[in-house]
């Protein structure tokens, strides 16, 4: 008997693609060795395959009814030819859409959807104006994804913000991004605003402002310093993301969100939207 023959003897587990639900071939389901304090190895597996088989589409399979997402295979041979591939698999958290900033700011939910894992990373701290934390998550995708940065995920629960993103040594997509939230320490984030309209030129009374929503969010998470002139960020400023369909700003002009005014000291491009430095007037 052929050493590659007996060694798919046991490949006894139905794999599934977790997006069609198709059969895609039977393999060996394990758990990954290399336990840690934070129970980690629970949400990890290892997939052994005979050497034929094809790595799925786009990286995500279901195992006995859970959903996990599988890394490059690495092959192990015998005599110069190939008996096994292996994987890591890490188990899937959550379906998560991929939303331009100009979207996510009009409330709408992106087109693109993919299955990954969130796994918290550190506490970032925004310590010009608060003592609290804020989560900071690193969300793990297939290898086939491409996620874009500085785009925002949303999940069923939640609303992230991609900082940057890289290829894990496993070949996982890994994108590390900012908790948004719905609020932030007792405060909404998304929001509607009204802009000031200035005033009527005919009647010298306020003229009607343009109200939009957007996504309020505090400065230090996402803000751009082109030179050293540019104002620093000081406590209690704030990046305001509308979409550039809604609107085009004003430097200096003035806004509402809520019952609080505030004034744009800076303007950033960001894809299909505007960043707004804002700061309470």
């Amino acid at each position: 008997m052929k050493l590659a023959t007996a060694a798919v003897y046991f490949d006894r587990d139905s794999v599934y693609d977790a997006y069609t639900s198709a059969l895609l071939f039977k393999a060996q389901f394990a758990s990954y060795d290399g336990s840690q304090p934070d129970g980690s190895f629970s949400r990890r597996r290892t997939i052994s395959v005979g050497p034929s088989i094809v790595h799925p589409a786009r990286s995500v399979v279901t195992v006995h009814g859970e959903n996990w997402i599988v890394g490059e295979f690495v092959t192990d041979g015998f005599f110069d030819k190939p008996i096994r591939k292996t994987a890591s698999a890490k188990l899937v958290t959550n379906l998560f859409t991929f939303v331009s900033p100009g979207t996510a700011a009009l409330g709408g939910t992106g087109t693109t959807s993919a299955y990954g894992q969130e796994r918290y990373l550190k506490d970032t701290a925004n310590t010009p104006t608060t003592s609290d934390y804020s989560p900071q998550y690193e969300i793990t995708f297939g290898s086939n994804e491409v996620v874009p940065d500085e785009y925002f995920l949303r999940s069923p629960t939640d609303l992230y913000h991609v900082r940057t993103t890289y290829t894990a040594l496993e070949g996982f997509q890994v994108a590390t991004a900012d908790l948004i939230g719905v609020t932030e320490y007792g405060e909404n984030k998304f929001v509607t605003v009204v802009f000031s309209g200035g005033i009527d030129p005919i009647t010298e009374l306020p003229a009607a402002g343009e109200t939009t929503t957007g996504i309020l969010m505090y400065a230090y998470k996402l803000y751009y310093h082109a030179t050293e002139a540019d104002p620093r960020n000081n406590q209690g400023d704030k990046t305001l993301v509308v979409a550039k369909s809604a609107l085009t700003p004003v430097n200096g002009s003035t806004l509402t969100i809520g019952s609080e005014p505030y004034r744009i000291f800076g303007i950033n491009s960001y894809h299909d939207s505007w960043n707004l430095r804002v700061r309470r007037a």
